[in-house]
Order: structure tokens, then C-alpha cells, then sequence
């Protein structure tokens, strides 16, 4: 008899398999209990020692014993050993079909219960203020986000998204930490120029949402989803990751760590170290040094930053950003050089500056401070850069100096979607439209999924006169949400520029943004030749919103040509700080100002009277 024929007749291959099969089920087992119990990570490889050196043993006793009705017996013992080996081969057969099903549906019961397609909820965080539309903030404030855009693109194979790692604590109460680690790894990959890296609005979109991965794919432009999973208890860690292609699901890589909390740094930097590697693109420069730069490996403070960027990212309240704040603080007294939380801290003060919660002096203060230490401590990033930009555009109206620093910006972070929006934003009120609508653009390309990125491109278009590119890209924000911030506005705008009043009219009746409902009323009433009514509106416009609307009664006044108040309206503009005026020189709905002595002046008290010889738009 053949060495194999023997091997069957003693059921050795049987018990070799049943041995895999019962081996992988008590991993599984001792995996679920390890997180638990709160064991040591060296349990886990225990199990496995063992069950490794118990392998060769069950071959060995296989071989020697057989199972017979009298209990074990060795082989030679046996008179008719064929016989009686087939009857235990045939409850081997059993047993080993048994737990071959139990392990498929553990499996497939993991692969259901792993975090898919997850996202947030649309962030109110838009402000009924003019100023908030007048100038670029560092930080956005996001009205919603929808995943029904019909945006389609073709995906490179150097494409990813990280979709949001779901919250497995068992008290469900460390959602900042799961997010926190999840822009942690979005903001990473996007420090590596080769990648193409989906927003984190967009990417957020899914969270909590079953979408079929393709689906998301196709969406966000994008080859590759990230995804995972956070368990965190105590001290203890354990965090999957799994790179996956969008169009077939297939998995290119997965990782389980589990691990001491204290090792939440070197896991972070593996899994982003993974999937560039998994996706197999080259490091330019110092893409790798930007990757680890910013951070810090205090976990207190680690923890403080993660929950204020959630408490930031829960949009413009009072309230939240006060306690974003302070928890930003406390990390930075526990790590006064974790340059990140210093840029949070500058995100979350230019929106409490915007919004008028602390006062001018006090705000560009925090902005300031948090600019230098920003770029003290972490030179290679661009998050140093975009403040110290914001700054000098904002505070001291050095335009050159600002567009020079944030193209820096752009420069080391191209796949950064909030740098681009706000190099847009800043070139929005500077004759650069060609290349304002470029940055505008990659940032819509980089987070298609997020409306506020269209309705500034759709206003960008306007602004530049291009009405019957502009209309189409608003057009298609109502389509997706008919009641989206701006949209009606800046498309009632276009009509009302193109002579089509009544249009415009119904347009900014839609508008639910207050002060922006009001403005464009009284801009069509008048042109409808309904002065009463018109007078009406305005008066509104003063009473209700005062000086925080002293550049959008300037624009009225300039309509019904009134330049006189236009001018009186400006003045208050300058001096309560309205940022409205940095839209001083592309504004079209100052244009009858233009030929006024006093427009020049105007020009110079904020610093654009340089770029007056530039200032033809595209169209004219």
C-alpha cells in the first residue's frame, strides 16, 4: 500500500483538516475574548504557538491511534482496521463539513458587520451673516452634503477615499476618536502629492449610509476605498483597516492591530505607509517627512486635538466652538509644539472672528499666534501657510504677499481640498480668474460630493461674467437640494446681470439665506420699477442687519444709482471691518462706481487700487 493510501485508510488528511478548521475557529475565539477581557496582545500569539505545535502531535496520533467503540486503540492492534477506519472517516466527514459551515458564515458575518460605507450628516454650519460670504475662511462651515450629484469621473489607479472608521466601543461613545483617526489618515495620505485623495466632506458623506462600493467609486472619482473599525476600551486599542478596489470590492490589503493606546501613532503611520505602498506610488520629496509633520506623541493631547477637530467640525454654533476651543488648549498645554491642534485652534478662531463671538483684536491675535507656532513646528505642512495667508489678506490687506504664501500652500498640499477652496476664495476678489477658477475647480474635483465647492464655483463664474457657464453648475446644486444657501442667489444674480429681472426676482424670493433674500429683493424690485416696494426692502436691509450689511447696501445703493450712499455705505464697511470689501474690485454689482473720483480711493483704503489696471474680467 502506497504511502498516500495509507495516509487516507488511518484518516490522517481528515484529522489534518479538521485540525486547520477547529484551529481558525479558536483564533476567532480567542481574538473576541482577548478584546473583552482586556488581555495582553501576546495572549493572542500564544494561542497560535500552540496550536502550531499541537498540529504535528494530532498527525502523529492520528497515524498510531484509531477510534473504535471500545475507545482508542493503536492501528496494529485492530484485526479488520479498513472497516472500522471508514466509519470514523465517514464522523470525520461530518465534522469537518460542520465547522467548514460554521467558519463560512463567521466569515460572512464579518465581512456583513464590517464598517462599509459611512458618513455624515450635513453640517448647519452656515451663518446668516454678509461677512461670511464676502472672504475666504480657513475653515468652511458646510451647509449639507449629499451623495446624488451626478458627478462622474475616471477614476486613476492612484485614487482614494477614506470613508469614516466606525465607532465598535461598547459604550458607542468614542465617535470623536473613530473620526478623529480617520481625518488622521485623509489628512496624511493627502501630504503625498501622487495621490488624489477624496475631502473629508466628501468621504463623510457615507458615513452610517449602506452604498453599494462601487457606487462610491463612481461618486467620489475615485479607485481605492479605505475603511475600518475602532474598539476602544480603557487603554486598549483594536483597529482594522482594509484597503479595498471600488469597482470590485476586492480587498488589496487588511490589518488588525491591537494594541496599547500609547501605539495609536505607530499604527496610524503603518496603515497610511500600507496603502502607499499597496497602491504602489512614489514618495516625491518630502512627501514622507509631511506625513509624519504636525503631530505629536503625547496621548492626552492626542486625544484633546481629536475631540476638539470633532467639536469643530460640528459646524458655526457658539457653544461647539467654545468648547473646540478649549479642548484645543488643553492639548496644546500638554504639547505646546503639536502643530496641528495649532492650525485647529486657528480654524476654530476664524470662525469665531467671522461670526463676530470674540472680538477683531482678540481673534487675529489667536490667528496670528497660531500661524507662527503652526509653521515653527511643522515648516513642511501647509496648514502654516494657509493661516499666515488669511491673515495677511484679511487683516492686513497684503494681497501679494497672502496669494504668494497660500500657492505655497497649494504647492505642498495639492490634494487638499480646503487649501484650494480657500487659495479660490482669496483670488475671488483679485483679477486672477483663470487661475481662481483652476484652484475652485480641483477642489470641486477633489470633494464632488460637497455643495458649498459648486456654489462657489457657480459664483466664481458669475463674478468673472461667464453667466452661461455659471447657471448650469447652480442650476445642478437645487437640482440636488433645492433649498441649498446661496444657489438661488448668486443664479438670481446672473439673471438680474443678463436684464432678466422678473427671473431674478423669483430667484432671490427662494433664497433662505436671510440677508441674501433680502439684497437681491431689493435689487430686482427696484429694476421692476416697484420703487415703493423696493424702498421697503431696503429699509429691511438696514434695520435687520445694520452694519454687518454695509457693503450689500453699498451694492444697492450703486444699482439704483444712487453713488452718493454707495460711497456713505462703504465708509461704514471700512470701518466696522466688513470683509465685503475685498470684493471691492471684481464686485460687477459695483460697476456703476467705476467711473466716480471716489472709486480710486475706495481701492486704496483696502489695498486693490494696485491691481486697478487688471481688473478686466475675462469677458469684457
Amino acid at each position: 500500500m502506497t504511502l498516500l493510501a495509507e495516509l487516507k485508510r488511518r484518516n490522517v488528511i481528515r484529522v489534518a483538516i479538521l485540525y486547520v478548521v477547529t484551529a481558525w475557529l479558536l483564533l476567532q475565539a480567542a481574538d473576541v475574548g482577548m478584546s473583552a477581557l482586556g488581555l495582553p496582545e501576546w495572549t493572542g500569539r500564544m494561542v497560535l504557538l500552540l496550536l502550531g505545535l499541537g498540529f504535528p502531535v494530532a498527525l502523529v496520533f492520528s497515524w498510531i491511534y484509531e477510534l473504535t467503540p471500545e475507545g482508542l486503540r493503536r492501528d496494529s492492534e485492530i484485526d479488520a482496521p479498513g472497516a472500522l477506519s471508514g466509519r470514523t472517516g465517514h464522523k470525520l466527514n461530518v465534522a469537518i463539513v460542520v465547522l467548514l459551515l460554521i467558519a463560512i458564515g463567521l466569515g460572512l458575518a464579518d465581512r456583513l458587520a464590517s464598517p462599509g460605507t459611512g458618513s455624515a450628516e450635513g453640517l448647519d454650519g452656515d451663518v446668516d451673516t454678509p461677512a461670511d460670504t464676502a472672504a475666504g475662511t480657513v475653515a468652511r462651515t458646510y451647509v449639507s452634503t449629499v451623495v446624488d450629484a451626478p458627478v462622474r469621473s475616471q477614476a486613476s489607479d492612484s485614487s482614494i477615499a477614506v470613508l469614516p472608521f466606525a465607532d465598535l466601543s461598547r459604550e458607542g461613545d468614542n465617535e470623536y476618536f473613530s473620526d478623529g483617526l480617520t481625518e488622521e489618515l485623509l489628512n496624511a495620505l493627502a501630504k503625498v502629492r501622487a495621490l488624489k485623495v477624496a475631502g473629508r466632506t466628501s468621504s463623510f458623506a457615507y458615513k452610517g449610509r449602506d452604498v453599494d462600493l462601487r457606487v462610491i467609486g463612481e461618486e467620489l472619482g475615485v479607485a481605492h476605498l479605505l475603511e475600518g473599525s475602532v474598539r476602544k476600551s480603557g487603554n486598549r486599542l483594536r483597529i482594522t483597516a482594509q484597503l479595498i478596489k471600488a469597482e470590485d470590492g476586492y480587498h488589496v490589503w487588511s490589518e488588525t492591530y491591537d494594541r496599547e493606546l500609547t501605539d495609536v501613532f505607530a499604527i496610524q503611520s503603518d496603515i497610511a505607509g500600507q496603502v502607499v505602498e499597496a497602491l504602489e506610488v512614489t514618495l516625491l520629496g518630502e512627501d514622507e517627512t509631511r506625513m509624519q509633520a504636525g503631530g505629536t506623541t503625547n496621548v492626552e493631547a492626542y486625544n484633546d486635538y481629536l475631540r476638539g477637530r470633532y467639536l469643530l467640525n460640528q459646524g458655526s454654533r457658539q457653544d461647539t466652538l467654545q468648547e473646540a476651543v478649549a479642548a484645543l488648549e488643553s492639548a496644546l498645554q500638554k504639547d505646546p509644539e503639536f502643530a496641528d491642534a495649532w492650525f485647529a485652534l486657528g480654524n476654530a478662531s476664524t470662525l469665531l472672528v467671522a461670526n463676530g463671538w470674540i472680538g477683531a483684536e482678540e481673534g487675529w491675535a489667536r490667528i496670528e499666534e497660531a500661524a507662527v507656532q503652526a509653521r515653527r513646528h511643522a515648516p513642511q505642512i501647509a496648514a502654516g501657510y494657509m493661516l499666515e495667508g488669511y491673515l495677511l489678506a484679511y487683516r492686513d490687506l497684503q494681497w501679494t504677499e497672502a496669494r504668494a504664501l497660500m500657492r505655497r500652500a497649494v504647492e505642498l498640499e495639492p490634494g487638499n481640498s480646503t487649501i484650494s477652496f480657500n487659495y479660490a476664495i482669496l483670488l475671488r476678489g483679485l483679477p486672477y480668474y483663470d487661475e481662481g477658477l483652476a484652484a475652485m475647480r480641483r477642489a470641486v474635483q477633489l470633494e464632488p460630493t460637497n455643495l458649498v465647492n459648486q456654489v462657489f464655483l457657480g459664483n466664481m463664474l458669475m463674478t468673472a461674467g461667464r453667466y452661461p457657464e455659471a447657471k448650469p453648475v447652480l442650476q445642478q446644486v437645487l437640482a440636488v437640494d433645492p433649498g441649498f444657501n446661496r444657489a438661488h442667489y448668486y443664479l438670481g444674480v446672473c439673471e438680474y446681470l443678463e436684464g432678466d429681472y422678473a427671473a431674478a426676482l423669483a430667484r432671490f424670493e427662494a433664497e433662505p439665506l436671510g440677508w441674501m433674500h433680502v439684497t437681491g429683493r431689493a435689487l430686482a424690485l427696484y429694476k421692476l420699477g416697484r420703487k415703493a416696494e423696493a424702498d421697503q426692502v431696503e429699509a429691511e436691509l438696514v434695520e435687520t442687519f445694520g452694519d454687518r450689511a454695509a457693503y450689500q447696501q453699498a451694492q444697492v445703493a450703486a444699482q439704483r444709482g444712487a453713488l452718493d450712499l454707495a460711497f456713505e455705505s462703504l465708509e461704514r464697511a471700512f470701518v466696522s471691518g466688513d470683509t465685503g470689501v475685498s470684493q471691492l474690485l471684481t464686485d460687477p454689482l459695483v460697476a456703476p462706481l467705476h467711473d466716480d473720483p471716489r472709486y480710486k480711493a475706495a481701492l486704496e483704503r483696502v489695498n486693490l487700487l494696485q491691481f486697478l489696471g487688471q481688473a478686466a474680467r475675462p469677458d469684457q
